[in-house]
């Protein structure tokens, strides 16, 4: 079953406007290229940096300071500054928190 097709089902439940769990989102962001709308319009995509894959969180950058306090990070890619969950085996206790944050 592929990224999509948990979607559909999810939403044939009645489940559409409820998250997977950051285990769930972590596994499908690295395995699958999966995004996922988080709150606050941000965006949890799978980039490849020096062709390594990241979890990134796309419009973030205004809550840097409270992401980098649960575990994330940032770095600056061509003039810009994005925000990263490390991957690891902390990555969907990170994104448990991000999310809590993002409310």
């Amino acid at each position: 079953m592929n990224a999509h097709d948990i979607q559909t089902v999810r939403e044939q439940l009645g489940l559409k406007n409820q998250l997977l769990s950051p285990a769930e989102l972590v596994s499908l962001v690295l395995n699958e290229g999966y995004s996922q709308q988080l709150p606050g319009g941000v965006t949890l995509r799978r980039s490849y940096i020096a062709a390594e894959p990241r979890i990134e969180l796309v419009n973030a950058i205004s809550l840097a300071e409270r992401l980098l306090a649960v575990g994330c990070f940032t770095e600056i890619i061509n003039w810009q500054k994005r925000v990263f969950i490390p991957v690891s085996d902390k990555a969907s206790a990170i994104l448990a928190a991000v999310i809590e944050i993002l409310g």
